[in-house]
């Protein structure tokens, strides 16, 4: 999973840990882009309350961000300097040290984001496109360029399938999925053609079904997930209009039947949650409550029980703690805490006890 932070898309993800290595914090992390830093919190597994906080320079521009699914690391791109840099973390979720192993990139990113195991790295970059797979040793360090895979029509954000057998990049009005496979990437992609700039792809917990927000074309639509090739099918009856609005995002939350929502509306520079209900099956999309937010999008994470919402205010320096209720309706937030200068993305690092 991975995280976008230029100004006003931002990108989030919720990485769950898969391998157990010593108690770890449950951790929510406010990605900085113009203070060069990281606020680092720790989360309470009952409540979501989050302690004071506090930023960790990181010595780069967090463009994209991803963190390790075992809790280790956390993994940062600089798109103007064309890097790659890791941030080792600790038990607490305290970042220690400024990051190392840097990787000088071939070309401009575009997106970052980690298999499920952790192992392995997907970055993307243009001119030409290619998505680039890097190995992550189990000690940590550098990561290594293993393979370089041309992609046409520029590909931008990248997303890993629960199964963990595919690759989905975003690249103009198609998601490419690539096979992946004992630690190697497909050199033939399936192409899903959805017309209106698709962005990042997000899966039901089941894995079965995709969903994917149409930023210019303002819709966002389920799609079913072939389980040999990992091609996205679209199902066009189910989408749902976003009435005018940008989607940034959609998380669905644990129980695979609810999901939120984070659209943008750039005219106004404001932002709003939309509950979604997505029926028995995953795929049967309905607006339910939608709640305005003072300032424009910037990231949004769930908690591992889907009861606690994280935004940040890009412009007022701060990440809001909300309740989610089973029909996504906001209430004012819990807690509101201050991070760096402009917040444009949170991610959570789930805890192990």
């Amino acid at each position: 999973s991975q995280v976008r932070t230029r100004p006003g898309l931002g990108r989030m993800a919720v990485l769950t840990a898969v391998a157990q290595r010593q108690p770890i914090a449950l951790n929510a992390y406010a990605v900085n882009r113009s203070s060069e830093g990281i606020s680092v919190f720790t989360v309470d597994p009952q409540t979501g309350e989050l302690d004071a906080g506090s930023e960790a320079p990181v010595g780069c521009r967090p463009d994209h961000v991803a963190l390790d699914p075992r809790g280790r690391y956390a993994w940062i791109v600089d798109a103007e300097a064309w890097t790659l840099s890791t941030a080792d973390l600790d038990a607490a979720g305290a970042i220690t040290g400024l990051p190392e192993g840097v990787v000088t990139l071939p070309g401009e990113p575009q997106g970052l984001a980690t298999d499920a195991s952790g192992r392995f790295l997907f970055v993307t970059v243009s001119d030409p496109g290619r998505v680039l797979c890097f190995k992550v040793a189990s000690e940590g360090g550098t990561p290594l360029l293993v393979q370089e895979v041309p992609v046409p029509d520029g590909p931008r954000e990248i997303a890993c399938d629960p199964t963990g057998r595919f690759l989905h990049l975003s690249a103009g009005n198609t998601v490419q999925t690539l096979p992946f496979s004992n630690g190697e990437l497909g050199w033939e992609a399936h192409a899903t053609l959805l017309t209106g700039d698709p962005t990042a792809v997000r899966f039901a917990p089941d894995g079965k079904t995709a969903y994917v927000g149409l930023e210019a074309g303002r819709i966002l639509i389920p799609c079913a997930v072939e389980a040999t090739s990992g091609q996205l099918v679209p199902l066009p009856d189910a989408a749902l209009p976003t009435t005018g609005l940008r989607p940034v995002s959609l998380l669905p939350c644990l129980d695979g039947q609810r999901a939120v929502v984070l659209l943008a509306d750039d005219a106004m520079g404001t932002s709003q949650v939309l509950g979604l209900d997505l029926g028995e099956d995953g795929r049967t999309l309905t607006a339910g409550a939608a709640s305005p937010l003072d300032h424009p999008a910037g990231g949004m994470a769930l908690n591992p029980r889907s009861t606690r919402l994280f935004t940040t205010d890009p412009l007022g320096d701060r990440m809001d703690l909300f309740a989610l209720p089973q029909d996504g309706a906001l209430d004012l937030p819990l807690q509101q805490v201050t991070t760096g200068v402009q917040p444009e993305a949170v991610l959570v690092r789930r805890g192990l006890e």
